[in-house]
């Protein structure tokens, strides 16, 4: 039922009240035992009653023409909530840092993993959402987990104009991510070799229907056009900004503003 799904949380957001924030993601761990789907899940926040929240899911569990295997909500205080987003809900604010950031933090670094982001200027259609599902599932390979999330844009964000502040991307309403996360800091050279080329092939896939802007929070190495992509029309003013606030680059990467 995935792609019914794609379709129905992206009709589901275009219309929800701006209260409402939440991803649409599927995980799978290729060493997960023979016969085991990738997950769909859902995941947000609502500004609101839980009364009104629950009859906002289920308006798209509707649309969608399935129930889902479990369904879960809580009306928290901020903080309590924050910290349950970020599997924080039962430790200190202490222990919620990635481990070797403080001697009690407990969260667990990722090991090795390789992204790449696209945003669309227009809903996907049904042949979208199956390209970019059948690229998700394509060639497994021992020892890797793989996430492809969609994160909607709109509403206040493209009421402010693309040249007003650095962040062009106005005109999105919704950008889609690959990541693979291999299970070893250091890989084999051929292990980090087919991660990437997992990544590139579903990024391919997906751009003739993306608009070719990338978000420039998840930087991504394999970009070759990353000033447009992230960037847009307003590099010329940050690049002006860069060069009076930091002449000597003391703030540099590969993919810094020059």
């Amino acid at each position: 039922d995935a792609v019914q799904v794609i379709l129905a949380w992206q009709d589901w957001m275009a219309s929800a009240p701006r209260e409402l924030a939440c991803e649409l993601m599927f995980l799978h761990s290729t060493d997960a035992p023979a016969g085991t789907e990738p997950h769909v899940v859902l995941t947000g926040a609502f500004h609101g009653t839980q009364s009104d929240c629950d009859r906002l899911l289920d308006r798209l569990t509707t649309a969608a023409g399935h129930p889902g295997t479990s369904r879960t909500s809580r009306e928290l205080p901020y903080t309590q909530a924050m910290m349950q987003v970020y599997g924080c809900g039962d430790k200190t604010v202490d222990a919620c840092h990635r481990v070797g950031f403080t001697p009690e933090a407990q969260l667990p670094r990722d090991s090795h993993t390789t992204q790449r982001n696209q945003f669309f200027a227009t809903p996907w259609t049904s042949a979208t959402a199956r390209a970019a599902l059948d690229a998700f599932t394509a060639d497994p390979a021992p020892g890797q987990f793989r996430f492809l999330g969609l994160f909607p844009y709109g509403g206040r964000i493209n009421e402010v104009s693309p040249t007003a502040t650095a962040f062009v991307h106005r005109n999105a309403v919704l950008n889609a991510g690959y990541a693979l996360t291999l299970s070893t800091p250091a890989p084999a050279p051929d292990d980090r070799a087919r991660a990437q080329a997992w990544v590139n092939h579903a990024y391919t896939t997906l751009d003739t229907h993306s608009s070719h802007r990338s978000y420039q929070n998840y930087m991504d190495p394999a970009l070759a056009t990353w000033r447009e992509a992230y960037y847009g029309e307003n590099y010329a003013r940050l690049r002006s900004v860069k060069q009076s606030y930091d002449p000597h680059r003391f703030f540099d990467f590969a993919q810094a503003i020059d």
